[in-house]
C-alpha cells in the first residue's frame, strides 16, 4: 500500500503518524456535538462508557506490560467511578459519607484516577511524541470524559454543601481548559 503519491516507500513516517493518530483519536471531540447528537444524559453516560472502557484497556495493558499494578487514588474500581459520576450528574447523589470518604473528596479522588487511565492510555502508545499541553488539550477538548467532568462541576456549582460547591469552582477543570466548558453551564461563575 503507498502512502502518498510523491511517496514510493510502502509506508512513510506521515502515514504512520496520521494512522496511529487516527487509532489513538477513538473519542469524540464533544465540542463538535450538538444538542441533537446525545440525546440527553443516557446518550452521554452510554458513550461515555464505551470511550471510558477503550482506554481503561490500553491503561491495564501499558500496566501489565511494565509488570505494575493498576494504582487509584479512589481505591474505586472503573465501574465503580464511572457509576459514582453518572449517579451524581443523575441526581442520584449517596448521602454523607461513603467508606469514610466525604462526597467531594471521592468526588475528587475519582476525577484524578480517571484523567490518570485518559493520560496514561494515550501517551503510552508507541511512538506518540506529544508534549504535556497537548495531552491536556487532547483530554479537554475531544473527549467524553471531559464532558461529564464539566456535568459533575455543573452539579457541584449548585450544591448545597459548602465543600462541593468549592470542588466545582477550583477543583474539577484546570484554568487554562474552563473556557471550553462556560457554554455548558450559563456563564462562567
Amino acid at each position: 500500500m503507498i502512502c502518498h503519491a510523491d511517496c514510493k516507500e510502502t509506508r512513510c513516517k506521515d502515514s504512520v503518524k496520521n494512522t496511529e493518530q487516527e487509532q489513538l483519536s477513538t473519542t469524540v471531540n464533544f465540542a463538535d456535538l450538538t444538542t441533537g447528537e446525545l440525546a440527553g444524559k443516557d446518550d452521554l453516560f452510554m458513550q461515555f462508557r464505551a470511550e471510558y472502557n477503550r482506554m481503561q484497556i490500553r491503561y491495564i495493558q501499558d500496566h501489565a506490560r511494565q509488570g505494575q499494578g493498576v494504582g487509584r487514588l479512589s481505591d474505586l474500581q472503573s465501574e465503580e467511578i464511572f457509576a459514582l459520576l453518572c449517579d451524581f450528574v443523575s441526581g442520584k447523589e449517596r448521602r454523607g459519607n461513603i467508606d469514610g470518604r466525604e462526597i467531594s473528596d471521592l468526588l475528587r479522588l475519582a476525577i484524578k484516577d480517571l484523567i490518570a487511565c485518559y493520560l496514561a492510555g494515550f501517551s503510552t502508545q508507541k511512538n506518540t511524541s506529544i508534549d504535556v499541553s497537548e495531552l491536556y488539550d487532547w483530554f479537554w477538548g475531544q473527549t467524553l470524559a471531559a464532558r461529564v467532568i464539566s456535568e459533575v462541576r455543573n452539579v457541584c456549582m449548585k450544591h448545597p454543601r459548602d465543600d462541593v460547591r468549592f470542588l466545582g469552582i477550583a477543583q474539577l477543570i484546570p484554568l487554562n481548559q474552563m473556557y471550553r466548558f462556560t457554554h455548558s453551564c450559563g456563564g462562567d461563575e
